[in-house]
């Protein structure tokens, strides 16, 4: 089957297995179904439009409400970097909501097909694998948010030198769960082999 990545890349032969990809022989995930409509809050009237955003003339969020948001966001990331970077099986898809739905390239996945993927490279001791977010914007409403992001992976294998380095752009829209945690559950993403790390953030 084919080795594209499901959030990471083709690698060559000797690197059979990526993050979020298949190993060669490996079952494929079961077929895509699309997303369930989105279902609104259950105290919105019926028919009345859930705006992703608060209509003219209502009060903006607090600055320091929006920071804490920001950083809680930043501080998401961060952690599944550290704990993917640590091989934390066991907290590795904490990140990503159970009712999650992407497209990498061409390829759609669900939550279940994302961490059967991080948990078998995880435990694959053949491959190294390094992630580094670079977030380029995260833009806030209410409690939703996008996420702009270039992720840069760096895949060693086993006993070689040689380094192979993957940038990942990627567009992430983030929740604020009931039990206070930011996670995403869709996102888009695609790879660009060999690509230079983007710069910093202006």
């Amino acid at each position: 089957m084919s080795r594209r990545l499901v959030w990471a890349f083709a690698l060559a032969p000797v690197l059979a297995l990526a993050p979020f990809g298949l190993a060669a022989g490996q079952p494929a995930p079961p077929a895509y179904a699309p997303p369930p409509p989105y279902q609104p809050p259950a105290n919105a009237a019926p028919g009345q439009p859930v705006p992703l955003a608060p209509p003219l003339g209502s009060a903006p969020a607090a600055p320091a409400a929006r920071e804490n948001d920001d950083t809680a966001i930043r501080n998401a990331i961060a952690g599944w970097a550290d704990a993917f970077n640590a091989r934390q099986s066991e907290t590795v898809c904490n990140l990503f909501a159970k009712d999650l739905h992407y497209d990498f390239g061409t390829e759609p996945g669900t939550y279940s097909a994302l961490c059967g993927h991080l948990r078998s490279a995880l435990a694959d001791s053949a491959v190294r694998y390094s992630y580094s977010p670079n977030i380029r914007e995260i833009l806030i409403s209410g409690d939703l948010a996008v996420v702009r992001i270039v992720w840069t992976l760096t895949v060693t294998g086993k006993g070689k030198a040689a380094k192979t380095v993957i940038t990942e752009p990627a567009m992430f829209v983030m929740r604020h769960d009931p039990d206070g945690s930011w996670r995403v559950f869709r996102f888009l993403a695609f790879n660009v082999p060999n690509a230079p790390p983007p710069p910093p953030p202006h």
